[in-house]
């Protein structure tokens, strides 16, 4: 039913959803994503105190899959946790390369457009979460275990 979608919005009358939907889309925000999921590694090894090298973070880019992960070494017999943030028709999947000690986990993020024309993300068909959220949501064990 075409009303569902008719409330009162707090964008312009002239508010170009087409446009939006397509910057909202799934590859734009894979893109960004990577940009910025690169930075935050960056910027979280940088705040490591340096002991010898024991925690090692690491941002890996692979063009040929449409992927990016990222790597954490806490200690050298158990290797390294890994992440992997990979692009699919209409979905990023998320996925955690898993131990004995912690199995792994793979989940669908996914991309709308609210009834304010912002964009948000579902995670496994449900939430309404910001990029940000999305990331902070996935990143935060890696980078703060034990939070």
């Amino acid at each position: 039913m075409i009303q569902s979608h008719l409330h009162m919005s707090t964008k312009d009358h002239n508010f170009n959803w087409v446009q939006a939907l397509d910057e909202f889309s799934v590859n734009n925000q894979f893109d960004l994503m990577r940009k910025e999921v690169k930075e935050l590694t960056k910027l979280r090894q940088a705040q490591l105190p340096d002991k010898s090298g024991q925690i090692q973070l690491a941002f890996l880019w692979f063009t040929n899959r449409k992927a990016f992960q990222v790597e954490v070494l806490r200690d050298l017999m158990r290797g390294p946790e890994t992440w992997i943030f990979e692009l699919h028709i209409g979905m990023i999947s998320f996925s955690r390369v898993g131990t004995v000690a912690a199995p792994g986990e793979y989940v669908k993020i996914t991309t709308t457009m609210n009834d304010d024309g912002e964009c948000r993300f579902q995670i496994d068909g449900s939430g309404s979460y910001l990029r940000w959220q999305v990331l902070r949501h996935f990143l935060e064990p890696l980078f703060y275990p034990g939070r």
